[in-house]
């Protein structure tokens, strides 16, 4: 028998409730994957930390003007 007990799996810290969807061609998605082999993390464990080191340098370079 199939279990009835359906729970969410949510980390209090970190939620991740939110999906994101983008279209991209190969070669990204080619980059992306050669990202995460090489690191170790996941594929969206790549796109957080690519948005993370982002944010943080056009933080860093409105800060200097």
């Amino acid at each position: 028998m199939h279990s009835t007990d359906k729970r969410q799996r949510i980390d209090a810290e970190n939620p991740k409730d939110r999906f994101f969807k983008m279209r991209t061609d190969k070669r990204m998605l080619e980059m992306l994957e050669e990202n995460s082999l090489l690191s170790g993390n996941t594929k969206s464990d790549e796109v957080r930390i690519a948005i993370e080191e982002r944010n943080a340098s056009l933080k860093a370079r409105k800060n200097e003007k």
